[in-house]
């Protein structure tokens, strides 16, 4: 019984937190003033706003490896440049 008590807290603790984030997201600041505003994404959202802005890509994001194998010279270029490192 015990464990499903920690279970069920557990659970209630990380829908507070998602729902914390939520609201900071929706409503940036602090404190109950917040909510009087009416809801605005743009200032607290953490995501590109995309055709306006780009985004770099990490730097070992996934891509199309360009090098062929009939030009292959034992370099072991394409190990060193594949981003999921599934070559080796």
């Amino acid at each position: 019984m015990a464990a499903k008590k920690t279970k069920v807290k557990g659970l209630f603790k990380g829908m507070k937190v998602t729902f914390d984030e939520m609201t900071q997201t929706i409503w940036p600041g602090e404190g109950a003033k917040r909510f009087l505003q009416p809801p605005s994404p743009a200032k607290g959202a953490a995501t590109v706003q995309y055709p306006h802005e780009k985004e770099a890509p990490a730097t070992r994001a996934r891509g199309v490896i360009a090098l062929k194998e009939e030009n292959c010279t034992a370099c072991m270029l394409c190990v060193r440049s594949c981003p999921d490192w599934c070559i080796y």
